[in-house]
């Protein structure tokens, strides 16, 4: 009865061995397996580094693919569109100060993905973006006035896009969209638009004001044309003035209600008043204290006043 027990316990440690070694070989297997599978997800690619050949010329797409253990070593990059902002501070044609910031949605081209990670790495972004865009976004705002800026501004941001596919191509970069997010000018150079809209609007009141005076000088110097400017009197000095009596010298003398505008370099108008008109002024030749009050007058209140 030994022998069999004997027997029986030989053959279950064999049948244990048997199995250990099968799982040391099954696992020797996984793990190999393991490490010659790698899987890219979507929207990347996978640039494999050879131990023997160095960086391969075809990259890996989407899926689980094999490779070399320790002999290739698979680096993982992203193709998928992304934004940067670039701001940059320069000087325009007109040396005006303008703050300038640039949205660009940039991606590596596909083709060249192994020179971009020979020769800029993962992080192809951060070593060109920023210096190609403050670049191109300060040669191109010398071309423009600060005015030219906020007028033309489609075609700044058409020139900024060019040149800057243009050069973002020479490092295998693919620009979807170049977009001009901000635009803003010093502090000195919005006093001066502020102090220009001023001057603008001063100007054009003068203007009118000049029209003004020549409409009312035209009038004036129409037949009838004083008695229409009748108004109202700028202060009740310069009505007591003109209350006092003119004596008018010969007996054919043609008389007028007094009707007369102010025409003074300040641009300021004041009209006689309708309730003056009973006192005269003669269309012949006026008396010395006639002329001398007029004189007096148009001296005082920087008035010119027609005779008929």
């Amino acid at each position: 009865m030994a022998q069999p027990a004997g027997e029986g316990a030989a053959q279950l440690v064999a049948a244990l061995n048997k199995l250990m070694k099968l799982a040391v070989g099954v696992g020797v297997g996984a793990s190999a397996l393991q490490t010659s599978l790698y899987t890219v997800d979507g929207g990347e690619r996978a640039v494999i580094f050879d131990r023997f050949r160095g960086v391969l010329e075809e990259t890996s797409g989407e899926g689980t693919h094999f490779r070399i253990p320790w002999v290739q070593v698979p680096h993982i990059m992203d193709i998928r569109t992304r934004p940067k902002v670039i701001s940059s501070v320069t000087g325009t044609k007109d040396l005006q100060m303008v703050n300038m910031s640039l949205r660009i949605l940039s991606k590596p081209d596909e083709d060249k993905l192994p020179l971009i990670w020979k020769g800029l790495g993962v992080d192809w972004e951060d070593r060109v973006l920023p210096s190609i865009g403050n670049e191109i976004v300060k040669a191109t705002v010398a071309q423009f006035n600060a005015e030219q800026l906020l007028t033309q501004r489609e075609k700044v941001s058409l020139t900024v896009r060019n040149a800057l596919l243009k050069r973002a191509a020479d490092f295998g970069i693919v620009l979807d969209d170049v977009a001009i997010t901000h635009l803003s000018f010093g502090s000195e150079f919005m006093k001066a638009v502020e102090m220009k809209q001023v001057a603008e609007q001063d100007a054009e009141r003068a203007k009118f004001v000049v029209m003004k005076a020549e409409q009312v000088s035209v009038t004036v110097s129409q037949p009838g044309g004083l008695s229409s400017w009748a108004g109202s009197l700028p202060s009740s000095e310069m009505r007591a003035e003109l209350a006092q009596p003119i004596v008018v010298v010969g007996n054919r003398a043609s008389l007028h209600p007094i009707s007369v505008v102010a025409a003074s370099p300040c641009t300021r108008y004041a009209r006689l008043p309708a309730y003056a008109s009973h006192k005269y002024v003669a269309s012949s030749p006026c008396t010395k204290r006639g002329a001398h009050l007029l004189e007096h007058a148009s001296h005082k209140y920087g008035c010119f006043f027609p005779m008929h």
